[in-house]
């Protein structure tokens, strides 16, 4: 059943130690959580058409994956739901197929920087350089923020705000923007121009991979070229000195559907086409691209389900779990 024992620092501190890059959305506040007595950790969901929907994998210690998952399962079907797991590693995927799912659809990967890598160095590097110049030439610099600083706080708030407000085009997210939801497992990293905030970047903190995460990358509509790029660089040198090998840059989707599994040839095909269609109308491909700047190595990336014929009532219940908004 589902509990209420999980406060959300508790669940800040579960999703620092165990969660995956997709387990940030766990503390969004219209997220549900379940759980056990029997297991310390959590799985955050949605009830949305007909389907529970969950956020990468199990927030909890592999071992406790298949006690708590069996559980979350039986829970679903007492309410006559299907269970869908968004966004989820090869590890448990080929777990969960084995187990407790019928079907999965490959749809991107989990763009990972190693920084002990220099991304801007070399021929691969000349973009970023040429961006670091840009923004070194308009006076921006980058910041570390250490808590607590209410004058700093507000200031990345309001860089949130005017970020959002600025977001052009119909807009698929996983959880809403919140830099301060939690300070437990968080870094901020701001830019400065002339003394104005002009970005800000938040990083979550994965502790299962000992890395992190790129939860916010957020700048203003004046920011000077290259902003991101300096932060995004700031981040990986201070990650580097600490000798962290891993930088998540979450999941991108791809530019077409990869490996279908468990599904027929007339729901695959369906697929295939709402994906496609899907990614031009959100220009689902325009953060890969920035992306592809820093050298990320790639992850297979899947959606799986409990099912293994595909209806409305799940894709509207991936569509809504991401927050998809027009």
């Amino acid at each position: 059943m589902t509990t209420l024992t999980a406060t959300k620092p508790n669940i800040a501190e579960l999703v620092t130690r165990w969660g995956s890059s997709a387990a940030i959305s766990v503390l969004d506040p219209n997220c549900e959580i379940f759980s056990i007595p029997e297991v310390d950790g959590v799985i955050g969901y949605r009830s949305n058409s007909g389907c529970n929907v969950v956020y990468g994998e199990p927030v909890a210690s592999p071992d406790d994956y298949e006690q708590l998952i069996k559980a979350f399962h039986k829970f679903s079907e007492s309410q006559n739901r299907s269970v869908i797991y968004l966004t989820t590693t090869p590890k448990f995927t080929k777990w969960a197929m084995n187990n407790v799912c019928g079907s999965l659809i490959e749809i991107g990967n989990e763009l990972i920087v190693d920084p002990q890598n220099d991304p801007s160095v070399g021929a691969k590097g000349r973009i970023i350089r040429k961006k670091m110049y840009q923004s070194e030439k308009a006076g921006v610099k980058v910041f570390e923020y250490i808590p607590k600083n209410k004058e700093i706080e507000a200031q990345i708030e309001q860089v949130k705000e005017t970020w959002v407000k600025n977001q052009k085009g119909p807009q698929v997210i996983a959880s809403e923007a919140n830099p301060f939801l939690t300070h437990h497992g968080r870094r901020w990293f701001y830019a400065m121009q002339n003394g104005k905030m002009v970005g800000a970047l938040v990083l979550s903190q994965l502790g299962f991979h000992d890395g992190w995460l790129v939860y916010l990358l957020m700048i203003t509509p004046d920011a000077p070229s290259g902003t991101s790029e300096r932060m995004m660089m700031s981040a990986i040198e201070a990650l580097r000195k600490e000798g962290c090998r891993f930088l998540s840059l979450g999941v991108s989707p791809s530019k077409e559907l990869g490996q279908i599994v468990g599904i027929g040839k007339a729901s695959s095909w369906i697929a295939r086409k709402v994906f496609k269609t899907a990614t031009k109308f959100f220009d689902l491909h325009g953060a890969r691209e920035y992306w592809l700047k820093f050298q990320p190595s790639a992850i297979p990336s899947s959606i799986m389900f409990s099912v293994s014929q595909l209806g409305l009532k799940e894709i509207l219940g991936i569509i809504r779990a991401f927050n998809g908004k027009m």
